[in-house]
């Protein structure tokens, strides 16, 4: 079965120094949770290794990322404040 929703992503990592989190995914479909160290200046990802199982949780970070993650989209940005919402 096909999902109806397609999301456009942008290929490779994101530019280095981007602020906020993104959502990367590899080459077998596995996704991955993308962010910066400003502290480390590199590439944080993590997700589960698909030959591993979902029991297996890894880190990759730094130069193990670009030949990994094929394309990222941008997550939501958790420094900006939600708006109201007004209850019924």
């Amino acid at each position: 079965m096909t999902s109806p929703i397609r999301i456009e992503m942008t290929p490779g990592l994101p530019e280095a120094k981007s602020p906020g989190q993104f959502l990367g995914y590899d080459a077998t479909g596995a996704m991955w949770l993308l962010r910066w160290s400003t502290k480390e200046g590199l590439w944080h990802g993590l997700g589960f290794e698909r030959d591993q199982g979902p029991n297996w949780l890894a880190l990759r970070r730094g130069a193990e990322l670009p030949p990994l993650i094929i394309g990222h989209v941008k997550g939501p940005d958790f420094h900006v404040e939600a708006t109201a919402c007004r209850s019924a």
